[in-house]
């Protein structure tokens, strides 16, 4: 929905029944109600791109979703894939640090993910958010710097995909995030 009151040409696709009647009520037309492999076999059109936001993880033949999306993929098209990266935790404390199956089936770091997009004549392009990632989110934080921020939140990602190298902290964000992260006991109260 929002892609298209951006103007994009966009489909949404979703295996739950509940997901695309709200959506269908809510925001148009423009969905399907089944899996992917579905929608290619009723479908013949191709995408500039294929969004699966935190998807991957929760499939049972993860290659396959990725041939799919590969088959439906305009020559220079692109998939946007988001999952838990396997990479970001420490190997020698945790086996399986994400919702255990059958929630989450499919974990997954860069290796993985190179792996999948080699085998789909894709390549596999990781872009790294540890920098902007909360390890001790504070909520009473994050609605203050929302609530007071005076020109708007400048996005994480460039146009190119790359990282904005322009975001940068104030001296009161730094203040905040010091005793607010970084003090254990208003941490813990605070969340």
């Amino acid at each position: 929905y929002a892609l298209r009151r951006l103007g994009h040409d966009a489909k949404g696709i979703d295996i739950s029944s509940n997901a695309i009647r709200y959506a269908l009520s809510h925001f148009g037309s423009d969905y399907y109600n089944g899996d992917l492999a579905e929608y290619i076999k009723k479908n013949d059109e191709k995408f500039d791109l294929i969004i699966a936001i935190e998807l991957i993880e929760h499939l049972t033949d993860p290659s396959q979703f990725i041939s799919d999306c590969s088959s439906v993929l305009k020559n220079d098209g692109a998939i946007l894939l988001t999952t838990p990266n396997k990479d970001f935790v420490n190997k020698e404390t945790s086996i399986w640090k994400t919702d255990l199956p059958p929630v989450h089936i499919f974990w997954a770091g860069a290796k993985s993910l190179g792996f999948l997009g080699k085998k789909n004549n894709l390549t596999a392009e990781l872009i790294n958010f540890r920098g902007s990632y909360p390890r001790n989110e504070n909520k009473i934080l994050n609605y203050l710097i929302l609530r007071y921020q005076k020109e708007p939140q400048k996005p994480a990602l460039m146009s190119d995909g790359a990282s904005n190298p322009t975001i940068n902290s104030s001296r009161l964000k730094n203040l905040l995030k010091f005793v607010l992260i970084k003090t254990s006991p208003l941490r813990t109260i605070s969340n």
